[in-house]
């Protein structure tokens, strides 16, 4: 079954709110119990300083759903609820969808559009569906989700001290990869949040045999239309990120790589967080991940600063190229390498370390034989290209730049 199941209807300009300031009593003083539809966010409590709420829609009906992209929200007062006041001139794309039955629809609260800040208290979210209100309750507690500090609920890796144990991870939800994993419900969460486009991070922690315990992150958020996976790994006291595009099942064992598909010759790229010869918990979260997901076909490669982006389309020497900006805006065109005798079809791909440049790997007119295309992302054009026999592959320099033997 399909993650989501909807249609967009239209676009018509945008819907302004008003600003104002004053809490204003609810229109829905009662709202119907028992709902076939219902709206669920992502955790039951967020921080004050949270800025984006992410919620999902459910259709339980044999009906179609349909809505817009505007929601309100309000907080419980000892007499009642309350309409929080928006900005002014806050606004929404006017748009329409419908959400077919047995589908689910992620969407987006940003706090920002409120006039008032979030407090520690009781609040729900409301969007009309099909003209029928349904509203979400969450609270907000200083050790809520979603804050800027730990928004995910875990400190950052590199302020941990030097002497965080075993029972410090258990303590702060960290799924410690033993033969049995512990807090192993945090993995098959995180997996579920995902499956429904949301944001999500979850921490692991592996003992070592001299007693030293190995820390790695996995954060995943859907960024240019595709999802970009930050794996951060502490040992000792060294941290190293690295960015992927792709959860990989592969003979039992849990990774993440760039390409839809386990390949040999991208080893390189692949990082693995678990191995169901370890660990039956693989196959619990792979249910939940093919459940709700159709398999993608693309391979995506994201530049080690995880900035830019190098997607394969399928064509023989196309690729898509796009940027991610600090400001939260991105650009990309589709390109296509000309000129380079020999080349017959991208297969793959992998950055330099710089962040600046990247290499198309080629099929070429001989089999035994790769074609390697440098491409300059801030030129956007081929730099160079060469060719070496395909059973060497590539190496790495210290500083993560490419090295094609002679």
């Amino acid at each position: 079954m399909k993650r989501t199941i909807f249609t967009l209807l239209c676009t018509i300009g945008a819907l302004f709110i008003s600003g104002c300031t004053a809490l204003t009593p609810t229109e829905y003083p009662e709202l119907t119990d028992g709902l076939a539809f219902e709206i669920h966010t992502q955790y039951d409590t967020y921080a004050p300083d949270a800025e984006v709420i992410h919620a999902v829609l459910y259709n339980g009906t044999d009906e179609s759903l349909h809505f817009g992209a505007d929601w309100s929200m309000e907080v419980l007062r000892e007499d009642g609820w309350y309409a929080l006041p928006f900005v002014e001139n806050a606004c929404w794309i006017s748009i329409g969808y419908e959400l077919m039955p047995g589908g689910s629809f992620p969407f987006e609260v940003h706090t920002n559009m409120l006039n008032k800040p979030l407090k520690e208290g009781t609040y729900r979210i409301i969007k009309k569906i099909s003209g029928v209100p349904c509203a979400a309750e969450f609270t907000v507690a200083k050790d809520g989700m979603g804050g800027k500090d730990a928004p995910f609920g875990y400190a950052p890796l590199d302020s941990l001290p030097d002497n965080y144990t075993k029972t410090d991870a258990e303590a702060d939800g960290v799924v410690i990869v033993e033969d049995l994993l512990i807090n192993n419900m945090r993995l098959q969460n995180f997996f579920t949040y995902v499956s429904l486009s949301m944001p999500a991070q979850i921490r692991l922690g592996e003992m070592q045999e001299d007693g030293a315990l190995i820390l790695t992150d996995v954060l995943a958020e859907k960024k240019l239309g595709t999802w970009r996976i930050r794996v951060s790994v502490k040992d000792g006291g060294t941290v190293t990120t690295n960015y992927y595009s792709h959860f990989l099942f592969f003979n039992g064992d849990l990774a993440v790589g760039n390409t839809p598909t386990w390949s040999a010759d991208l080893e390189e790229q692949t990082h693995f967080l678990l191995a169901e010869n370890r660990r039956g918990d693989v196959r619990a979260v792979m249910e939940i991940w093919t459940h709700r997901n159709t398999a993608d076909t693309y391979s995506a490669f994201w530049s080690p600063d995880g900035m830019k982006l190098v997607k394969l389309n399928g064509g023989k020497l196309d690729f898509a190229l796009s940027y991610l900006y600090e400001d939260g805006g991105q650009s990309g065109s589709v390109e296509e390498i000309t000129g380079v005798p020999g080349m017959k079809k991208i297969t793959g791909a992998a950055w330099n370390g710089d962040s600046k440049t990247f290499m198309l790997i080629c099929e070429t007119n001989r089999k035994d034989m790769n074609g390697y295309v440098f491409y300059s992302a801030e030129e956007n054009k081929v730099i160079s290209y060469t060719s070496s026999f395909s059973m060497y592959g590539y190496d790495r320099d210290e500083n993560g730049n490419i090295i094609i033997p002679e």
